[in-house]
C-alpha cells in the first residue's frame, strides 16, 4: 500500500499572506485542523494548525485579522510522497510527533494531504494475515505521536 491510495485529495490551503482570521475560517469551512501553506508556485512553504493560531491569538495583543500566517505557521514541515509505503510515513509521524503529512512530488508541490484519521479508515485489524495497513500500525504511531519526551533526549 503506498501513501497515494490513502491521502486525502480534496484539500485547503492558503498562503504566508493570509491572515489568522482567513485561515480559522478556512479550517472550519473545511473540517479540518491544519492548512498545508503553498508558495507562489504551488510548494509546500510551511504548515498551520488550528492550535498555531490559537496560541498565536491567544499570546498576541492583536486581532486575528491583524495576524498573518507566516507569524505562526511552521516552516519545518514533516512530508511524505505518494509513492511511498505506507509505513514510512507512520515512522515519520513518530519520530516528529506530527498527526498530518503534506504528500507532496520530487518537486515540492502539494499533491494530497495524509492524516492519522485518513489512516484509521483504511486500517484493518490484524488477524495474523498481515494486512499492508493495519489497526495496530495506526495506534503504534499514535502512541509515538503522543509519549512525552522530556526535552533533553530523543524519543523512537
Amino acid at each position: 500500500m503506498q501513501v497515494q491510495d490513502v491521502m486525502a485529495r480534496s484539500l485547503r490551503t492558503c498562503t504566508a499572506k493570509n491572515n489568522l482570521a482567513e485561515a480559522a475560517s478556512l479550517m472550519s469551512k473545511g473540517g479540518c485542523g491544519a492548512l498545508p501553506v503553498l508558495d507562489n508556485e504551488g510548494r509546500v512553504a510551511g504548515i498551520i494548525t488550528d492550535r498555531d493560531v490559537c496560541i498565536c491569538v491567544g499570546s498576541r495583543d492583536r486581532k486575528a485579522s491583524e495576524i498573518t500566517v507566516v507569524e505562526a505557521m511552521s516552516t519545518d514541515v514533516a512530508i511524505c510522497h505518494p509513492q511511498d509505503e505506507i509505513h514510512i510515513p507512520l515512522k515519520t509521524m513518530r519520530m516528529r510527533k506530527v498527526r498530518r503529512l503534506p504528500v507532496v512530488t520530487s518537486d515540492g508541490k502539494l499533491v494530497g494531504m495524509l492524516s492519522v484519521s485518513e489512516l484509521l479508515l483504511h486500517a484493518r485489524h490484524d488477524d495474523g494475515s498481515r494486512p499492508p495497513l493495519s489497526e495496530e500500525n495506526v495506534m503504534s504511531t499514535l502512541r509515538g505521536i503522543y509519549v512525552h519526551c522530556p526535552p533533553h533526549r530523543e524519543c523512537a
